[in-house]
């Protein structure tokens, strides 16, 4: 009996050094192997406006010059072209069904939208919030340089990343109900001079 249970003890022994051996052998082979890990990145090729503060300060003062001139003769073709590209007039869905609209109380408009819906951004401009807001969930904010910021919640997505610059029509995000919200739908809010209007009051079409 005693003969028997040393022939198990050395068997067992040398079954634990065979996978203690083939355990060393992986972990040495996982050691050398240069796994890359895969980066998330979002909308890197966009250039950074804030690179170059003085440049960004020349485009606020010219934007601000011809957003507010009352002389319309003194605008050249070229001078329109930039002032729309800033301005924050389009609409940041693609069909448009308001359950919200716009109050002293409510300074945005709510827009119904399915889940995933594409967001775009209503002007070209600056990336100053990008992340998430404890009210409005995923955030977006994008300074269009003249006066005018607008403002994108409750996302399910988002495709920029702060300080970085985004064109008109740019997809930005998608429709969600993150933060404090019942239901899928985006909150898109205009500031003018830091004080919230009608969105409404921008659109052209």
């Amino acid at each position: 009996m005693n003969k028997l249970c040393c022939y198990a003890l050395i068997f067992l022994l040398l079954l634990f050094l065979v996978f203690f051996a083939d355990y060393l052998k992986l972990r040495s082979e996982t050691k050398q192997k240069d796994i890359p890990q895969k980066e998330i990145t979002v909308n890197n090729s966009q250039p950074q406006i804030n690179a170059d503060p003085e440049k960004e300060k020349n485009l606020r003062y010219l934007l601000q010059k011809y957003l507010k001139s009352d002389l319309e003769n003194e605008k050249s073709q070229d001078d329109s072209v930039i002032t729309n590209r800033f301005l924050p007039d389009i609409k940041p869905l693609n069909d448009i069904v308001i359950s919200q609209k716009f109050t002293e109380l409510h300074n945005g408009i709510d827009l119904a939208a399915a889940s995933g819906e594409i967001v775009i951004a209503a002007a070209a401009g600056k990336i100053v919030k990008s992340g998430y807001d404890e009210y409005f969930g995923n955030l977006v904010v994008i300074d269009h340089l003249n006066g005018y910021s607008s403002f994108y919640g409750h996302l399910s997505e988002i495709y920029v990343k702060e300080n970085y610059f985004a064109e008109k029509k740019m997809q930005i995000g998608a429709v969600g109900s993150t933060g404090f919200s019942t239901g899928p739908h985006l909150h898109y809010a205009i500031s003018e001079n830091h004080e919230f209007i009608d969105p409404e009051l921008l659109w052209t079409n």
